[in-house]
């Protein structure tokens, strides 16, 4: 039992840390910026992204249900986010706009390229 939680500890760290191309995304990006977008039960935080192309983008899942963040046009996913884990995705130049939770648009969230609003 002591072997098979430790394994278990050790494969959710693994999967924790993953860096991943999402479904019609592109792969993460060492050297540019990082944006965190937390998922709680029922919202995103922050819903909305300031970013800029080739930035990269980190979904940490903090629900207690496994989750996808998809966008419908143009289509792109991330793919199951287990609870507990995270994914970090690049930001393409094609991905701005909204992108909803699960596939039932809940909730939504959205990328912009504009300047942020705190910015100044």
């Amino acid at each position: 039992m002591v072997r098979m939680l430790s394994a278990l500890v050790i494969a959710t760290a693994a999967m924790a840390a993953v860096c991943v191309t999402p479904a019609g995304g592109q792969s993460p990006n060492r050297d540019r910026k990082e944006h965190t977008v937390i998922i709680l039960a029922d919202t995103y935080f922050p819903d909305t992204v300031y970013a800029a192309i080739g930035d990269n983008l980190r979904f940490v899942n903090e629900s207690a249900e496994a989750h996808v963040v998809s966008a419908v046009a143009p289509a792109w996913t991330t793919g199951i986010i287990a609870p507990g884990t995270e994914i970090v995705i690049g930001i393409a130049s094609w991905m701005e706009g909204a992108f909803y939770g699960n596939g039932d648009r809940a909730f939504r969230g959205e990328i912009s390229f504009e300047r942020s609003p705190l910015a100044d």
